[in-house]
């Protein structure tokens, strides 16, 4: 049935949105970020300015036996999922990743390219797959339960916590999701584009969250996660419809970013609800609407927190756009 179910999927012709009668509650998160924010995002939260990321000590989370042969990454990815999971069993392991493992594709080439007579190490080539991420977490877990990735550039998040959803209230079941992507030099801002959007710089992160059915103790509630495709219509239009069609209650605040180098268009087109611009503080990749996943969960749970930074929101809605043709909507509110 949970195939048929994700088979299934509904589109409207005007607007292109995948319709899901679905929610889910976050019971944990984790994100590494260039905010060092082990603690959480809204505590630290900050314009770092192309930062370095500082990074844990994995050697606290992952088996060395594991460590020695991964890359950033599968580091990155797979710390922060143990982290999240904190000994908790799941019954799905789920990760969107738009870049995948892409520095270690990148070596693998380049060593095929540069090789004379000499045989390749197969290093390289075992962990440039994409789902390298979501089966490491898999085989540390020694979980055997459903494991995909998703890798669906600016809206493999997206695509991924829609699933989750679906597992979750299919099996009734706590689902592990998360969203993460290296820094890709090849995508390194021109000096005409840092010149033109002094805030745009180059990202990368990890975030993860356990999701299940179960409103008790909930940090967060997620009522809603769509994809619109196609560049016909107004973000207006878009919101509307995506609203509408929900049933769901104008949001408080919208926390729009950019998953690609392109052109921000939320603020010039959103009127009478407070914006924010996420991509400024998580910088550009391709699965940054987890970590704006987390903050809004922040924000919704911590009000007292969140009056001192600036936010009062009970329902919140991410935006998040690629290539302002693909656009992913995630709307969070209170459990």
């Amino acid at each position: 049935m949970y195939c048929q179910t994700l088979l299934g999927l509904e589109e409207t012709a005007q607007n292109s949105f995948f319709l899901h009668d679905m929610k889910a509650y976050i019971h944990s998160y984790h994100t590494l970020s260039p905010l060092n924010s082990p603690n959480g995002i809204l505590s630290h939260l900050s314009v770092p300015k192309q930062a370095e990321m500082t990074l844990p000590d994995y050697k606290e989370l992952i088996p060395g036996s594991y460590l020695r042969r991964m890359s950033k990454v599968i580091k990155m990815g797979t710390g922060t999922a143990l982290r999240t999971l904190n000994g908790k069993e799941v019954q799905g392991i789920i990760v969107g990743s738009g870049g995948g493992c892409y520095a270690n594709s990148l070596a693998f080439i380049r060593e095929y390219l540069g090789r004379e007579t000499e045989s390749l190490s197969p290093t390289a080539f075992i962990q440039s797959t994409d789902n390298t991420i979501a089966g490491q977490i898999a085989l540390i877990l020694k979980n055997y339960s459903y494991n995909i990735t998703y890798i669906q550039k600016g809206l493999a998040f997206e695509n991924a916590l829609i699933d989750a959803m679906l597992l979750s209230e299919e099996n009734q079941s706590d689902v592990l999701v998360g969203g993460v992507d290296e820094f890709i030099p090849l995508f390194e801002l021109s000096e005409s584009t840092r010149r033109d959007h002094p805030d745009y710089w180059i990202g990368e992160g990890s975030s993860f969250f356990v999701l299940n059915q179960n409103p008790l103790k909930a940090i967060a509630k997620i009522s809603a996660c769509a994809m619109s495709n196609g560049n016909n219509g107004s973000l207006n239009d878009r919101l509307k419809v995506f609203l509408h069609q929900h049933e769901l209650k104008t949001p408080d605040l919208i926390l729009h970013g950019n998953s690609f180098l392109n052109p921000e268009p939320v603020n010039g087109e959103i009127h009478g609800i407070t914006t924010f611009n996420y991509s400024e503080h998580s910088g550009i990749y391709f699965s940054n609407s987890a970590f704006a996943t987390q903050l809004a969960a922040e924000i919704i749970s911590d009000p007292a927190l969140a009056k001192s930074k600036g936010f009062s929101a009970k329902n919140i809605l991410i935006v998040n756009h690629f290539f302002e043709q693909d656009w992913g909507f995630i709307y969070v509110t209170t459990p």
